[in-house]
């Protein structure tokens, strides 16, 4: 039987706990720091995040995930035949 999953990105802001709970795939957002790139969640949490944007001497800078990301990941939690809902819209 298969279910549906979700997909969305980290602009969503759940905990590990609630992704891992609900079942939902986050895409992290990519953002740069003093020309370094970290991926929300992944490479940089909120707390190291705040703390190195407090400490910049510019304003980060954010960008959606890029489509092959996306495209990944749909293939890798869709390879079973399960519908996927996910609004990337906003």
């Amino acid at each position: 039987m298969t279910m549906i999953k979700i997909l969305t990105d980290s602009t969503v802001q759940l905990s590990k706990e609630e992704q891992e709970q609900y079942q939902i795939t986050v895409v992290p957002l990519s953002v740069m720091l003093e020309n370094t790139i970290f991926y929300d969640g992944e490479t940089i949490n909120k707390t190291e995040f705040l703390q190195k944007m407090s400490e910049s001497e510019s304003l980060p800078k954010t960008s959606q995930p890029a489509i092959g990301r996306f495209v990944e990941t749909f293939n890798e939690i869709g390879f079973d035949g399960s519908p996927i809902y996910s609004d990337l819209s906003s």
